[in-house]
């Protein structure tokens, strides 16, 4: 493992998608806006591709982007909940998805997409929930809803995924989540809770605290 270099005046690297090998992109901030960056040299250099239009104080919760650079991000907005923006031309221009209600969304994590269907977790007041879209966030739809305080998703595809988290207040929780059912795993000698998870095509990792 080796340290990437930071872009040229960041404050502070919020998301990163990486959608082949050495190939990334990040959205960061400055001290005016949210920048979205590309690297295809796994980050020696960074090109700096556009400015998504987002006010710097908004939260981006989650970024995905596909192998023709078409990308969805996500943001937390301090008076309308969540906010989701996609480009379609590598990240030179954004457009807000306006067609759904998400101003009662806490938030949007863990996208994973492949061409325009993605899923994600989000977060509303009843909890967490999988949710996806078909149409790159033009609709939403529920997949399962979760009992449990989610942290992280991952996707070998987008009808094999996993989910972990904590059950309760302390114990360490991880599912499978094949087309739509949702399935415990059993876990042994796992002292903290699940703090991230990640997939290949085939293989999913999961590490705790």
């Amino acid at each position: 493992m080796s340290v990437a270099t930071a872009p040229t005046g960041a404050s502070g690297i919020k998301e990163v998608s990486c959608y082949r090998a050495l190939t990334c992109a990040i959205i960061d901030s400055s001290k005016s806006n949210q920048r979205f960056l590309v690297t295809d040299d796994g980050g020696a250099t960074w090109s700096h591709v556009g400015d998504i239009g987002v006010p710097s104080q908004d939260s981006v919760t989650s970024l995905a982007c596909t192998s023709n650079l078409e990308c969805i991000a996500s943001f937390l907005n301090g008076s309308n909940g969540i906010v989701v923006y996609v480009t379609t031309d590598g990240g030179t221009t954004w457009t807000t998805r306006t067609g759904f209600s998400t101003v009662t969304w806490a938030a949007l994590t863990s996208l994973n997409c492949v061409g325009s269907k993605c899923v994600g977790l989000a977060k509303l007041s009843t909890g967490w929930r999988i949710v996806r879209t078909d149409n790159f966030g033009k609709k939403w739809s529920k997949v399962a809803s979760l009992r449990t305080s989610i942290l992280t998703l991952a996707c070998a595809s987008l009808e094999r995924c996993v989910v972990g988290g904590l059950e309760g207040s302390s114990s360490p929780w991880l599912a499978t989540v094949t087309s739509g059912s949702v399935t415990s795993v059993k876990l042994k000698y796992v002292p903290t809770q699940i703090a991230d998870v990640a997939c290949g095509s085939k293989i999913c990792v999961a590490i705790g605290v």
